[in-house]
């Protein structure tokens, strides 16, 4: 299907010009005036607008304010002389992507136009998002349709099925504990208690009163008895986060409760029975804690009954537009407002190494709509620290493969899934190789045009593609020194 652009402009020889430009890529309709190009709009499906500023009867930004009361589904391109540039600045503020000066070249108008759909393209599958996305996405509070995410869903599918106490490994941030409360929910024990504790929070000197209670008088400041987790837990589940920050003696009582299903408070001279569950989540290799002698092998096996590691979002990271809908929709509800994501700051975050996961994303999508002033969140409302952490090659060729594969192949479309999987990879290569020359140069892109040899305009062009802005190597030629 071709995209169909309108040409606004009351020159014939400028419309003539631009349609032998156009006319073998895209379907181009003309029109002479602002009321006639309206008037098209409201009969025509539109996808891009070339819009000349001066015209007789309505300008261009006239006109402008009018397609935005009929349509917002396109882009528009002003097209304007020199004298006009600061006027521009209106229309953009209005909405217009892009602008172009007169005289231009065939090569300009056809670079400006292909950037503009692309990004339409980008932007409407984003909302095609926002309508195609279902429960089936969503299990309870976690987010993906990835394959990692899929399996992830079975597997806690299956833990909550089986009575069983489970271990939960992963990176921080990657959401392990709404991995714990989802299989919680779903098990028989969901009607009963489900209590947490976090090793690491809680001092080695009252972690063993936190867990297990205490008598009174069993040390100084022990007024009165304490009833601990595991004994107001009888019958649930009780969640140890951080179960690697445990200390080895309280260890030796944890394993006595889940061989037993008994335990004595501290200062207590009596067994007290329990039953419950355990659901036990680490960051830590507890293997190689146990090595080191810190933790018990033992414990390990009682507790990886079950074992469930939680992935990377590095490893998912097609759920990321999936997971920042969803996030933006709870702010949104939350604050009464609506906002949506731009596709250039959508594609920022795709592209960034997530060290700290989901929540290092929720954590910028957060302060991202509270700076954001408009009603779109941009990529300059994104402050995305250490962005010199650009994700390597073999990161996201998984990512591109799986995207690209998932167009249905059939005879009529095998030279589009070659030809989307070229595209994306060379996207992706461009970026790496101007990322690594521009930091060889120490953050000097003109130093780093005479190292490749490359055009400079071509050069330039190419950072504009894939969003590579000088200012960002310089902050990191800044940091460090």
């Amino acid at each position: 299907m071709k995209y169909r652009i309108m040409i606004v402009d009351d020159e014939k020889a400028i419309r003539s010009f631009l349609n032998v430009c156009l006319k073998d890529k895209y379907e181009v309709i003309q029109a002479s005036n602002g009321i006639e190009a309206l008037n098209l709009i409201k009969n025509y499906k539109i996808d891009l607008i070339l819009l000349d500023y001066r015209m007789d009867g309505m300008n261009g930004l006239e006109v402008l304010k009018e397609i935005n009361k009929i349509e917002n589904d396109l882009k528009v391109i002003m097209v304007t002389v020199e004298q006009d540039k600061e006027k521009i600045i209106e229309t953009m503020r209005e909405g217009a992507y892009d602008y172009i000066l007169k005289p231009f070249t065939e090569e300009e108008i056809l670079f400006s136009i292909e950037r503009a759909i692309k990004t339409l393209e980008l932007e409407r599958n984003y909302f095609a998002l926002q309508s195609e996305m279902k429960d089936t996405w969503k299990y309870q509070e976690l987010i993906g349709k990835s394959d990692a995410m899929i399996k992830l869903f079975n597997e806690i599918e299956s833990a909550s099925n089986v009575d069983a106490n489970v271990l939960i490994t992963g990176e921080t941030g990657t959401g392990k504990e709404l991995v714990a409360r989802a299989i919680q929910r779903k098990s028989k024990r969901k009607a009963q208690p489900f209590l947490i504790v976090n090793c690491g929070a809680i001092s080695k000197e009252i972690i063993e009163s936190e867990l297990f209670g205490h008598e009174k008088g069993a040390f100084t400041g022990a007024y009165t008895r304490k009833i601990g987790i595991f004994e107001k837990a009888n019958g649930g589940t009780v969640f140890l986060d951080e179960i690697g920050e445990l200390p080895l003696e309280s260890q030796t009582k944890l394993l006595r409760i889940i061989q037993f299903g008994e335990f004595m408070r501290v200062g207590g001279t009596q067994n007290i029975k329990t039953d419950v569950r355990i659901i036990a989540v680490t960051n830590k290799n507890l293997e190689d804690m146990i090595k080191q002698k810190k933790f018990r092998e033992d414990l390990y096996y009682r507790l990886n009954v079950i074992k469930i590691n939680v992935p990377p979002l590095r490893k998912h990271r097609e759920d990321i537009p999936l997971i920042v809908k969803d996030y933006i929709d709870k702010l949104c509800k939350k604050n009464d407002v609506e906002k949506i994501i731009t596709n250039e700051a959508m594609e920022k975050l795709m592209y960034y190494n997530w060290k700290g996961n989901v929540r290092e994303l929720e954590n910028v999508i957060f302060k991202a709509f509270i700076n954001s002033t408009g009603d779109k969140i941009t990529a300059q409302d994104l402050d995305l620290k250490g962005e010199k952490r650009k994700i390597e090659f073999e990161d996201i060729t998984p990512f591109i493969i799986q995207k690209t594969m998932e167009i249905e192949p059939r005879k009529d479309n095998l030279e589009q899934l070659r030809s989307n999987l070229l595209n994306q990879v060379s996207r992706t290569i461009d970026k790496t190789f101007l990322d690594r020359v521009i930091k060889l140069a120490e953050g000097n892109v003109k130093k780093a045009i005479e190292i490749t040899g490359i055009d400079k305009s071509y050069f330039y062009k190419m950072m504009k593609r894939i969003n590579i802005f000088p200012e960002d190597y310089k902050k990191d030629s800044n940091d460090s020194d």
